[in-house]
């Protein structure tokens, strides 16, 4: 419904406990590029590991990710996050893969979607990378576009509270099925992606 798409790497041989990472894409490119891309690095380290690799498509023209939108911003909002989050449900099902054990990377809009998958799903998402993005909520809007200059310029400045707030809002009220943790974070960016 959100139409979003998917393919996954899965390797010969699942770990006894498996894992699942769902890769992001940034804008104007794919997921199929995005595996050429880091293939010869993550087909090995998933066939050692025995790890699933989920690569979602965005499906917009300019294949970004909707991380703004109130739709977005919203958990099962029928957007972009929740589309990715099917994909990764599917896959634990599949693999029986755990929450425990299923992580989220992103580049630049896919990073932006890794925020807010982070923030959304605790449930599903134990840990994520984000390559060149901002914090979950950052790039919001009202208008429906998917741009937020004020975000992208740098000018968004809240204290860490304000954020950690942002952030635990976007989750909504969570399933009854357990307490999940923070997912933890590894952020990257550099000045090659303004």
């Amino acid at each position: 419904a959100t139409g979003v798409t998917a393919f996954a790497y899965i390797p010969r041989s699942l770990a006894p406990e498996p894992g699942v990472l769902l890769v992001a894409h940034g804008c104007s490119t794919t997921a199929r590029r995005t595996f050429e891309q880091i293939s010869q690095e993550l087909v090995p380290a998933a066939e050692e590991h025995g790890f699933t690799a989920v690569f979602v498509q965005s499906p917009r023209t300019d294949s970004c990710f909707d991380a703004s939108t109130p739709a977005a911003l919203r958990r099962d909002g029928g957007s972009d996050p929740q589309g990715a989050t099917s994909a990764v449900r599917w896959a634990q099902a599949i693999t029986g893969a755990s929450p425990a054990r299923t992580s989220v990377m992103g580049f630049s809009s896919g990073a932006l979607l890794t925020t807010v998958l982070l923030a959304e799903y605790p449930d599903v998402f134990a840990a994520g990378s984000a390559f060149m993005g901002a914090p979950a909520g950052c790039f919001a809007t009202s208008d429906g576009s998917l741009w937020n200059p004020a975000c992208a310029a740098g000018r968004v400045d809240r204290t860490p509270q304000e954020w950690d707030r942002i952030a635990r809002a976007l989750a909504g009220p969570l399933p009854a099925d357990g307490s999940p943790g923070i997912p933890r974070l590894q952020l990257w960016h550099g000045t090659r992606d303004r």
